[in-house]
């Protein structure tokens, strides 16, 4: 697990968060979050990795 994490840790913000990649193609009802800024979700996601692998 250990690259995979590195490649987590390496897409970090220096606020400790992750951005939105890509938005995905296709109709939308509304949209949450802008691609290329932090997200919530990514964030929430990321967090919950490292906490489950004790590396926060």
């Amino acid at each position: 697990m250990e690259p995979a994490i590195n490649v987590l840790f390496s897409k970090r913000n220096k606020r400790g968060t992750w951005n939105l990649q890509a938005a995905h193609a296709g109709q939308v009802h509304f949209k949450m979050e802008e691609a290329g800024k932090p997200s919530r979700w990514n964030t929430l996601r990321a967090l919950r990795i490292l906490r489950h692998f004790k590396m926060d």
